[in-house]
């Protein structure tokens, strides 16, 4: 297949999958989605452009380091919303391992549980 069309499927795809994404978080208003801006530092825009949901239930995180500067890696725009720990993250793996990861994907959840936490504590800050 010729890479333009292989190129036009890719971004036919990617267009699909973000308005059904788009779509199904706008149906869930009571549901707080959380995601990572991604790790190849440069901007959201650039490298991630699937996740620039401009939703009032949806956040993106960047990732800090460990002396809590936003990491190196981290994509960065106007999209993001929360920065958090992203480096060596403890976390358990398959068997129970302990291990640490690094990157967006790590902060993301850290993230989340905060949001989890406060609404346990106080369910009506919706």
């Amino acid at each position: 297949m010729p890479l333009e069309e292989r190129n036009a499927i890719a971004r036919y795809s990617v267009d699909m999958v973000h308005a059904v994404l788009r779509a199904g978080m706008r149906a869930a208003p009571q549901v707080l989605f959380v995601g990572a801006s991604g790790n190849e530092g440069k901007t959201v825009a650039q490298s991630n452009p699937a996740t620039r949901l401009d939703l009032p239930n949806f956040v993106l995180v960047d990732a800090l380091d460990r002396a809590g500067n936003k990491a190196s890696f981290s994509n960065d725009g106007l999209e993001v919303t929360f920065y958090a720990n992203g480096w060596r993250v403890p976390s358990r793996l398959r068997g129970g391992v302990l291990g640490y990861g690094t990157g967006t994907s790590l902060a993301a959840p850290v993230v989340a549980n905060a949001a989890a936490k406060m609404l346990a504590v106080n369910p009506r800050h919706r």
